[in-house]
């Protein structure tokens, strides 16, 4: 369903209003857009480890990233099931893990909403970005204090500020990559439209059913660029297209990082 939705978005693209396929752009886009997300991701597996008590290797997480990521587009969580098992081998307990998982989704939604809020409300959608905006602040909270109460004695503000940090990085890295390949494929598209596309992914992923999002984002991005002013075509070929080469970049980087042995976590 996914490949036959973006073969119609590319065959429908609104050519009167693009400029042509910036060749240069998408190839920046697509092999540097993922390649931050995959750094990023890394990041906030070694602090979830942090808050677990352990210590992991950037080559380490970065493996386990990769292949959580992977794992994901399997029908069941298999970020979750990946990252969890791999903070278990480590020495943490199944509740710690469950707090730890659960606080860093509630905060990635939390970043999501705000972001998403931020381009919503500077395309004039006043109730819609406010509404985001308060679940947003929802997320946080309760991420927040979900994160706190965690059966840990080293989880502190500080680190809980640098996993919020590694978040907004994430989402916004998102945007940027959304905006930059609808500019790539000749759509004139602003930072702040990009912005407000970051709901859908949010809302996808919290959608189990479908893995990792797929097909659900996009649709959902089709939507809302109709309510930023983009054709629904462009917003559904962006979003395909950013996901193909966000896999591809995905499938070079598992296969490099599986042949790294996984090291055993050292307790802080």
């Amino acid at each position: 369903a996914f490949l036959v939705l973006a073969l119609l978005s590319w065959r429908e693209f609104p050519r009167d209003q693009a400029t042509g396929v910036r060749w240069p752009v998408l190839l920046v886009a697509g092999v540097l857009g993922p390649s931050i997300t995959i750094w990023l991701n890394a990041s906030e597996f070694r602090l979830q480890a942090a808050l677990a008590g352990q210590t992991r290797a950037r080559a380490d997480a970065l493996r386990i990233s990769v292949l959580s990521t992977a794992a994901n587009l399997l029908p069941l969580p298999g970020a979750v099931l990946v990252r969890g098992q791999s903070l278990v081998a480590g020495g943490a307990t199944l509740g710690r893990v469950a707090a730890i998982t659960a606080g860093t989704g509630l905060l990635w939604l939390a970043t999501s909403f705000f972001v998403g809020a931020i381009g919503l409300l500077a395309n004039g959608l006043g109730a819609v970005g406010w509404g985001a905006a308060v679940a947003g602040l929802v997320c946080a909270g309760v991420g927040a204090r979900t994160l706190a109460t965690s059966p840990s004695d080293v989880v502190t503000p500080p680190l809980i500020g640098r996993l919020l940090c590694v978040e907004v990085g994430i989402t916004v890295v998102s945007a940027v990559r959304f905006a930059v390949v609808l500019y790539g494929l000749g759509i004139r598209v602003t930072l702040f439209q990009g912005m407000a596309i970051t709901v859908t992914g949010a809302l996808a992923n919290a959608a189990g059913v479908f893995p990792a999002g797929l097909g659900l984002r996009e649709a959902l991005t089709a939507g809302v660029s109709v309510l930023v002013d983009l054709p629904a075509a462009a917003g559904y070929a962006a979003a395909a297209t950013d996901r193909i080469m966000g896999l591809s970049v995905l499938t070079l980087a598992a296969v490099v990082l599986m042949r790294v042995p996984q090291d055993v976590a050292a307790p802080n």
